[in-house]
């Protein structure tokens, strides 16, 4: 589903992404490269190992411009999901740690 949705050149893409420090960063923002319209970077809560949001943005920004940082998760996923709603044929990503993927899948359930 992520590489079709990726591969799909019709719609803007916006990504919601938190990452840990050990994790190969670099190459997963290489790989978005030229894919996304707009990248949320956030910080994974509770982690010793986490990066945080202004970090990732600033490790981003050697591929992409538009870049924000949004260091509560839940804020990142509403500013993305709101801007998703005012483009047409868009779809929101979420990447990087799964202790992000799993917050957010549990936050958006309980909404």
């Amino acid at each position: 589903m992520f590489l079709t949705v990726l591969t799909t050149p019709e719609g803007l893409k916006i990504c919601v992404m938190g990452m840990l420090k050990d994790k190969d960063c670099k190459n997963s923002l290489k790989f978005l490269d030229g894919k996304i319209f707009k990248l949320i970077t956030t910080t994974v809560r509770d982690n010793p190992r986490r990066q945080t949001a202004e970090e990732l943005k600033e490790t981003a920004s050697v591929y992409f411009e538009n870049i924000t940082a949004e260091e509560d998760y839940t804020k990142a996923v509403n500013t993305a999901l709101e801007l998703a709603e005012s483009i047409d044929n868009s779809a929101v990503l979420v990447c990087g740690s799964l202790y992000l993927a799993s917050d957010i899948r549990f936050y958006l359930n309980s909404k």
